[in-house]
């Protein structure tokens, strides 16, 4: 029977203010932004014609919209990724957080969610994907995995502060990327592949730190791939600043 989940996630509370460069207000302002701008994406790209467009359905004035994202692109992508971030843990807490899953479930659940919402703005996400997915834009792009699965992580109730807060980390980025692929294509019902593949990813994934244990008992050393990966999130994330602390706003902090 796996350990009931029903307490109150730390990092949920400070979703509804933000504590960086922005006021409360503003943050209204760039999420109505973003939500306007997503249907225009698909034909306009991740840019001003996409934000010009959205202030004009928003009632906003586009030199606002232009001063919330000064890096039009870049910008317009880390908000809507981390305002996804904040409604994924959100639907999970209000819908799920009181039922009795394992870990697994919980992951898997959560990933899902965020496959679900946003799913009516999937050519938004594709249009992205070159940008993402350009070398010069990897440490932006793991940025972002890592908050996504950071708040995932958190969500399911890890509370560990030591090297076990890196590698979960590392571990889920190798489930998340490769699923983030097969949605990407995935015309099923109910994104039934999608979830079939991610709960196959977490079941072998998974398994990696019972194969680390039995090869360092065994004398075979240490897993090189998690300790690279742990080495790249702590260079692209500074995860050790959010390490032991109560999380802030999703979109909160300078990700340039």
């Amino acid at each position: 029977m796996s350990e009931k989940h029903t307490e109150k996630s730390d990092f949920i509370e400070p979703f509804s203010r933000r504590t960086g460069q922005y006021s409360q207000k503003q943050v209204s302002t760039a999420d109505m932004l973003i939500k306007a701008a997503l249907p225009h994406i698909p034909f306009d790209g991740w840019g001003e014609n996409a934000l010009n467009r959205a202030a004009m359905d928003a009632n906003i004035a586009p030199p606002l919209a232009r001063t919330l994202f000064p890096d039009t692109m870049k910008d317009m992508i880390y908000w809507a990724s981390r305002l996804s971030d904040e409604e994924m843990c959100l639907a999970y807490q209000r819908d799920h957080n009181n039922q009795d899953l394992s870990i697994r479930e919980r992951i898997a659940t959560l990933l899902m969610i965020g496959f679900s919402q946003n799913l009516p703005h999937r050519d938004a996400l594709r249009r992205a994907m070159p940008f993402l997915l350009n070398p010069l834009n990897m440490s932006f792009s793991l940025r972002l995995l890592y908050y996504r699965c950071d708040a995932i992580w958190r969500m399911a109730g890890d509370t560990s502060t030591d090297w076990n807060f890196y590698s979960k980390r590392s571990l889920l980025i190798m489930v998340y990327s490769p699923s983030l692929l097969v949605y990407l294509n995935d015309n099923s019902d109910n994104l039934q592949i999608t979830d079939a593949f991610l709960r196959r990813r977490i079941n072998d994934v998974l398994q990696i730190p019972k194969i680390k244990a039995k090869m360092q008992t065994a004398g075979l050393g240490f897993i090189k791939p998690i300790r690279h990966a742990r080495k790249l999130l702590q260079e692209f994330a500074n995860i050790e600043k959010y390490s032991g602390r109560k999380w802030q706003s999703p979109r909160h902090g300078n990700h340039r």
